[in-house]
């Protein structure tokens, strides 16, 4: 039961971390007006979010 919930947890967090790396990595191609958007506080939470959630 404790190990399912483990690999749930650091699963979920993956899950953060991936999408916050895509926000930062992936900004240049969205473009907004001309430019990229700013998406430098939505992916820095994920990436907090993403570590948190499995570390504890």
């Amino acid at each position: 039961m404790i190990a399912a919930y483990v690999v749930v947890k650091v699963l979920l967090g993956l899950v953060y971390l991936f999408a916050g790396l895509a926000l930062f990595w992936g900004r240049k191609k969205l473009l907004e007006e001309g430019r990229p958007p700013n998406l430098w506080l939505p992916g820095a939470l994920l990436i907090i979010a993403g570590l948190t959630t499995m570390f504890l």
